[in-house]
């Protein structure tokens, strides 16, 4: 189920039976997103002269949502209301450069089998360099983007802790 909110999309993945709770297709979804996006942006700078890349940054969360059916003149819209969706926004905002962030309660969900062909962790500063730190998690407070959201958010959000999707290996 996906919507257009002015400049951002909010999709919702109701997984096919209410036992399968496995969010390894959102990532998945997301990381090819991700993959499209920088192909469309390849193609407009030599087709179109575009100079700038074209991002989309993606916020992922795992929860449980209300679902509204709000009728209007082009049909009617699905609208989820929750928490999850209040948090994944605010990723997608702080999220940076194509970004990808997902909080640990998503992360935690995808079996172990799957999970260890997903790169994932954080970036820390030490003494002005970049230091990775595979398969690790910061709170969102702890993120220096989160000054930038806009959005009302519950007051526990800064406690999640969170990190960043960067791609899939072929390992098996």
């Amino acid at each position: 189920i996906t919507q257009y909110t002015s400049d951002g999309l909010n999709g919702s993945f109701l997984p096919p039976e209410d036992s399968e709770a496995n969010p390894l297709f959102v990532i998945q979804c997301a990381l090819a997103l991700k993959t499209q996006m920088a192909e469309l942006g390849r193609e407009w700078k030599i087709r179109r002269g575009w100079l700038h890349d074209i991002e989309l940054n993606i916020g992922i969360e795992a929860g449980n949502e209300y679902m509204t059916m709000l009728p209007t003149i082009f049909g009617d819209n699905l609208i989820p209301s929750g928490d999850a969706v209040q948090v994944a926004a605010c990723l997608a905002q702080m999220a940076a450069n194509g970004q990808i962030w997902a909080t640990k309660a998503l992360i935690s969900q995808v079996p172990a089998n799957d999970l260890k062909n997903i790169r994932f962790g954080i970036f820390r500063n030490e003494n002005n360099h970049k230091i990775f730190i595979a398969r690790s998690f910061l709170r969102i407070r702890e993120l220096p983007a989160v000054e930038g959201c806009f959005i009302d958010i519950p007051e526990n959000f800064g406690v999640r802790s969170v990190t960043q999707i960067f791609d899939r290996t072929l390992q098996e």
